[in-house]
C-alpha cells in the first residue's frame, strides 16, 4: 500500500533515497515531535527519527519537505509571485519584480560580496519592520567545529552573520523559537531549498504566517557536507574540531572577487594556512566531492520562493573588482523600495540591470541545475544530439561516484590519517577527475 503509515513520512519517501537537504523544517512541523536532525556516518545532515518512528500518516513532514517529490522545483510551491504588480516571468529566474547590481558601501569590506543582503536586514530591522533576523553563524557553543542559525536581535548581531557558509545547518531550533514568540516578526534568510520549505511550513503553521515577514535567499549551486569543512580546514593546518571560527570567503585585495580565501583560525587565535578557491576547494566542488545528494535533485538556483534572491556578480564588467558586487532578484516591492532609498541616500551603489544579466552572471549553475538536471533524471535533455547526452550521463555517473565514495574514504582514511592518506586510497577519484576535464572537452557545458 503506497500510503501506508510505515512510508508516508519523510523518513521513509527523502531520508531513505538520500534526498534530505538537512533544512530541519519537518522536525519543527511534525505535530508529534517524532523528527530530530542529526549527522549520518557519511557526514549529511538528515533528519531521522527522535525516538520511535511514526505510526500516523498525516504526511505533515512531507508536505512541508521541498524533496517529498523526488525533485525540488520550486515553481509547485507557494507563493505565486506573479500577483506583485509589474511581476515578469523568466524561464531561469522564475518571476520577479527587479533584477539590480550594486554594494553597500559600509559593508562590501566585511561580505562575502557586495553587502546588499547585510544592509536589507539591518535596515529592515531599524525600520522597525521586523524584530528579529535568523541568519547562519559560527556556534561559539560547541567545541567540535561547526555553524547553526542564530537569533540577531540587533545590528552588530545581523553583522557577525554576514558570510557565505558552505555547510548544511538545520532551521529546527530557531523555528521553534519562531513560531512559539507569535508576536515578533522575523525575517529568516538561507539557500533556496530552505525557503522553499520555509513557504511550505508557512502554509502549514497559523503561527509562521504571522511571524514570518520575510525570506532572504541566497543563490545557490551545490554545496557540499561537513566532510568539505573537515577536509579544508584540515589542509589549512587548524583540524576543525580546534578551530574558533572558519570563513570561507575571505577577500583578495587583488585579483578578481571569484579567487577568494578559505581561512581558519584555531582556538588560540592562530590563522591556519591561507586556501585560495581556486586551489582545493574548486578541485572539490566542481567534481562532486562530498556533495550533498539532494542538491543533484534541485531545480532552484535563484531562490525562487524568496522574497529576494542575493548573488555575486560573476560578470566580466566586475571582474577586476576584488572589493565585490552583489546582484539581486526582487520579488517584494517593499525590499525594492528599501533598496533604492538607500540609492537615494547615498548608502548603497544600486543600478536596475536587465533579467539576462542575471542569468549570465549564474550560467554555469543554470545550465547544472535547472536544465541538466534531466540527464540526472535519465531523461533525455533537449536540444542536444545523442551522442552529447552519453557524454552527459557518463559525466554525471562519474561526478556521483566521486560524491559517494569521497565521503566513504574521509570516513575512513581521510579524518583518522588525514588529507595524504585519504589522496593515497583515491587515487581512482583522482583518475576520474581528469577523465572529466577530457569528457567536457567534447560537450557544450563550460
Amino acid at each position: 500500500m503506497a500510503n501506508s503509515n510505515k512510508t508516508f513520512n519523510v523518513i521513509r519517501q527523502v531520508v531513505d533515497k538520500d534526498l534530505c537537504s538537512g533544512c530541519g523544517v519537518c522536525a519543527t512541523c511534525c505535530p508529534n515531535s517524532l523528527l530530530a536532525m542529526g549527522l549520518n556516518i557519511k557526514g549529511d545532515l538528515t533528519s531521522r527519527w527522535a525516538s520511535k518512528s511514526c505510526s500516523t500518516p498525516c504526511g505533515i513532514c512531507l508536505k512541508a519537505c521541498p524533496f517529498s517529490s523526488g525533485i525540488h522545483d520550486p515553481r509547485t510551491s507557494y507563493p505565486s509571485f506573479q500577483e506583485c504588480s509589474g511581476a515578469t516571468f523568466d524561464e531561469n529566474i522564475g518571476w520577479f519584480y527587479k533584477t539590480y547590481s550594486g554594494y553597500s558601501h559600509e559593508h562590501r569590506a566585511s561580505s562575502a560580496s557586495g553587502g546588499l543582503l547585510t544592509y536589507t536586514l539591518e535596515h529592515l530591522l531599524i525600520s522597525g519592520s521586523i524584530d528579529r533576523v535568523a541568519a547562519v553563524s559560527w556556534d561559539n557553543r560547541t567545541n567540535d567545529g561547526t555553524f547553526a542559525f542564530r537569533v540577531c536581535r540587533s545590528v552588530d548581531e545581523i553583522r557577525q552573520s554576514s558570510g557565505s557558509f558552505y555547510y548544511q545547518v538545520s532551521v529546527t531550533d530557531v523555528l521553534q523559537e519562531i513560531r512559539a514568540k507569535s508576536s515578533l516578526r522575523w525575517a529568516v534568510t538561507g539557500v533556496p531549498c530552505l525557503c522553499t520549505a520555509l513557504r511550505n511550513a508557512i502554509e502549514l503553521s497559523p503561527e509562521l504566517q504571522k511571524t514570518i515577514r520575510y525570506i532572504l535567499g541566497l543563490a545557490c549551486g551545490m554545496y557540499q557536507n561537513r566532510f568539505y569543512t573537515e577536509f579544508l580546514a584540515m589542509e589549512s593546518g587548524v583540524p576543525l574540531e580546534k578551530t574558533s571560527s572558519v570563513c570561507y570567503r575571505t577577500k583578495s585585495t587583488t585579483g578578481s572577487p571569484s579567487n577568494y580565501i578559505f581561512v581558519a583560525k584555531d582556538q588560540k587565535g592562530r590563522t591556519g594556512r591561507r586556501i585560495e578557491y581556486l586551489d582545493t576547494p574548486y578541485l572539490l566542488g566542481s567534481n562532486g566531492f562530498f556533495r550533498c545528494n539532494a542538491c543533484n535533485f534541485c531545480k532552484d538556483v535563484y531562490a525562487e520562493n524568496a522574497d529576494a534572491c542575493y548573488m555575486d556578480a560573476w560578470l566580466n564588467e566586475y571582474i577586476n573588482e576584488p572589493r565585490g558586487t552583489n546582484l539581486v532578484v526582487v520579488r517584494n516591492q517593499e525590499i525594492s523600495t528599501l533598496l533604492k532609498n538607500g540609492n537615494v541616500s547615498g548608502d548603497v551603489k544600486f543600478d536596475e540591470i536587465p533579467s539576462v544579466k542575471i542569468v549570465e552572471s549564474q550560467a554555469f549553475h543554470v545550465e547544472r541545475k535547472l536544465h541538466s538536471i534531466k540527464i540526472r533524471m535519465g531523461i533525455q535533455q533537449d536540444n542536444i544530439g545523442k551522442k552529447t547526452y552519453i557524454l552527459k550521463t557518463i559525466d554525471w555517473k562519474i561526478q556521483k561516484y566521486i560524491q559517494n565514495q569521497s565521503k566513504n574514504r574521509w570516513r575512513i582514511f581521510g579524518k583518522r590519517f588525514g588529507i595524504n592518506v585519504f589522496w593515497k586510497m583515491s587515487r581512482d577519484l583522482q583518475l576520474l577527475i581528469k577523465i572529466r576535464s577530457k569528457l567536457k572537452k567534447y560537450y557544450e557545458v563550460k
